[in-house]
């Protein structure tokens, strides 16, 4: 049986550093940059913040996360459009939407020239809860995105 989440429990949840997370929020940042394309499984669903912390480009969360697991915490959710995607197939491009996704030249999460394409997902809405929430059992489905169990 297919679990459905809630306006109030959303289903997915999006692993991203504290520090990018709170940009997401405050609305500085409005395009969010991963080296996949949105999952279609986020079209239209509230998407919870999984704050971590750690080193910049490395996942804090493995496959499984347990409920109250500690080194993370939920701090808002985002709606992203997964149709108005963007493809960043050069560093030209990438640099001209520094504005709107905030990843300077030299960090981790920047386009390489030679390497893979990088993909921004334009946030439509975001939310931060009034206080930090515990994880929830979550279980990864793809690279940083997570399906909550149970």
């Amino acid at each position: 049986m297919e679990t459905r989440a809630s306006p109030s429990q959303p289903l997915y949840g999006l692993e991203c550093k504290a520090a990018w997370c709170e940009r997401i929020l405050s609305g500085e940042k409005s395009l969010e940059i991963r080296a996949y394309p949105p999952p279609p499984e986020l079209a239209g669903q509230r998407v919870l913040l999984l704050a971590s912390s750690g080193e910049e480009g490395v996942a804090a969360f493995g496959d499984a996360i347990e409920a109250g697991q500690a080194g993370g915490s939920v701090v808002g959710w985002v709606l992203f459009d997964g149709a108005a995607a963007v493809e960043y197939a050069s560093g030209e491009a990438f640099a001209a939407d520094a504005a709107v996704h905030c990843v300077p030249a030299d960090s981790p999460y920047a386009y390489r020239e030679g390497g893979p394409a990088l993909y921004g997902w334009p946030v439509v809405a975001s939310h931060r809860f009034a206080e930090l929430q515990p994880l929830p059992a979550m279980r990864r489905l793809m690279r940083s995105v997570y399906k909550r169990q149970g």
